[in-house]
């Protein structure tokens, strides 16, 4: 299957809750608009961002074709941070603050929000509320920008089976779990920016720590180990990466963002 996303059906969700053709209970989600509705939850999904030191729950993130979008609530109001970067030039960040313009555009399990900067810049966002058991875990999204934005939205990548991403100063970052449950880790570097991962490492180890409110996943090849820790609560965010060498850390990646889903509880 392509990474490309899947114009399934979006709906626009700050908490990605979706929805499934499957049974399952049902609970209230606020959206980016703070408007309440509710959702099926076959998958728990976690989305945050990094503020400073601090983790905080509640954003939506782009791996664009060209670009890093990262989009930051304010509390509860209709207003959001959007923070984006080229991936040609990944420290020319810009960030600015948009207001949503009247309400959502919702049907067929897809929603289309309109964003206005005092400037006048136009964003429309479309994020999916779709999920499927076997395949589709981590909400997708797809951005739009000026007056034709949607008709000239851009794909985020978007990867089936997906437990973690990670977007990073340098890279995007994809824990992917196959039918068998076998984890996979790959990277996508923004210098030189392909369809195909920098990095890819199969046969990765889990370790869920419900105490501590965190999962940590280790992939080992050759000498090296790459070591991916997430909090598993909206309450406790956090994300950490190291890249270990004969047990040694040669490298921590500054994360960003991050989305994780794992099966959600049964009762």
């Amino acid at each position: 299957m392509k990474t490309a996303i899947k114009a399934l059906g979006l709906a626009i969700s700050v908490s990605a809750l979706a929805l499934s053709g499957t049974l399952t209970p049902q609970a209230s989600t606020k959206d980016l608009s703070g408007q309440t509705s509710a959702v099926q939850l076959p998958y728990e999904e976690v989305n945050a961002f990094a503020e400073g030191a601090k983790w905080v729950s509640g954003s939506t993130q782009c791996d664009g074709s060209r670009n890093i979008t990262i989009l930051k609530p304010i509390g509860t109001s209709n207003s959001i941070h959007l923070m984006s970067f080229p991936k040609s030039e990944p420290a020319r960040r810009s960030e600015i603050t948009m207001r949503l313009k009247g309400d959502p555009d919702c049907g067929m399990m897809k929603c289309y929000s309109t964003y206005l900067a005092s400037s006048g810049l136009r964003y429309v966002i479309m994020d999916s509320n779709y999920r499927d058991e076997d395949a589709y875990w981590i909400h997708a999204v797809m951005v739009g920008k000026g007056k034709d934005a949607e008709s000239n939205l851009d794909e985020c990548r978007w990867i089936e089976r997906t437990r973690v991403a990670i977007v990073t100063e340098l890279r995007t970052i994809y824990i992917t779990q196959n039918e068998a449950g076998g984890l996979e880790y790959k990277t996508f570097n923004y210098k030189g920016a392909a369809a195909d991962p920098s990095v890819t490492v199969k046969d990765g180890k889990s370790r869920l720590d419900t105490a501590k409110g965190i999962e940590s996943f280790t992939f080992t090849n050759g000498d090296y180990a790459y070591e991916v820790t997430v909090g598993i609560s909206e309450k406790k965010p956090l994300a950490e990466v190291l890249v270990k060498k004969n047990e040694a850390t040669i490298q921590t990646e500054h994360c960003l963002a991050y989305s994780y889903a794992r099966k959600a509880a049964t009762t």
